[in-house]
């Protein structure tokens, strides 16, 4: 137990020295710089396994605080087959508050007073984040879940943009498992939105652009 206990404390600092620590974003609605985004990843040891706690934080700038104010953290546990093994969100904004965490039960991780099963093929957002920046190879289509709905995700690339498309389609009509998500959450899933997401030469994602109508909102890399 000892040995393999000095064989994780070597690979947890070996670690450090691949892939991203930290990334920050600057969120623009309609051209106005609104709100930050950090994305902080860390390697832990969980369960004796090496693998990724990534934090995403998204807090409004100080004026915005007084029109809509929003402070939300997003924190997920993945393996090195970027299965999730944990995920929780504690979102704080006018109208909705959600505090919404996974549990494990016989090696199976489930939604907190739910019985719905987030199975290993299952991405969700920030797991696919997390993916298309630790990847050689894109695929064009896996399924992404969010907070109990089921969608069919395909992924192409635009050449003359250089930038990846994400079109997300409902699979399976289950019920969220929560009635009201965050305003982050809900505009990423909206129908018929244009999401993209640009990729620098280190596999860092520098930009992602959502767009509803003559609605646009951007993450700009600082």
């Amino acid at each position: 137990m000892e040995i393999k206990k000095n064989i994780l404390n070597v690979l947890f600092f070996l670690s450090f020295t691949f892939g991203y620590e930290k990334l920050d974003y600057k969120i623009k609605y309609l051209g106005l710089y609104v709100a930050d985004c950090k994305i902080r990843n860390n390697e832990i040891v969980h369960d004796d396994e090496l693998v990724n706690e990534i934090i995403f934080n998204v807090e409004t700038r100080k004026f915005f605080d007084i029109i809509f104010p929003i402070n939300n953290e997003y924190k997920i546990i993945l393996d090195k087959n970027n299965h999730i093994l944990q995920f929780s969100k504690n979102t704080n904004q006018p109208g909705v508050y959600n505090n919404l965490v996974t549990r494990k039960i016989n090696n199976k991780i489930y939604y907190s007073d739910s019985n719905f099963e987030l199975k290993k093929e299952y991405f969700n957002i920030f797991s696919f984040l997390h993916f298309i920046m630790n990847s050689d190879i894109i695929p064009s289509n896996l399924i992404i879940e969010r907070e109990g709905v089921i969608y069919d995700a395909f992924i192409k690339y635009d050449i003359i943009d250089s930038a990846y498309e994400l079109d997300l389609v409902f699979k399976d009509f289950n019920n969220p498992i929560i009635d009201k998500t965050d305003v982050f959450t809900w505009a990423l899933f909206m129908k018929d939105a244009k999401r993209k997401f640009y990729i620098n030469e280190n596999k860092i994602i520098t930009k992602c652009v959502f767009r509803k109508g003559l609605i646009t909102v951007t993450a700009d890399l600082k």
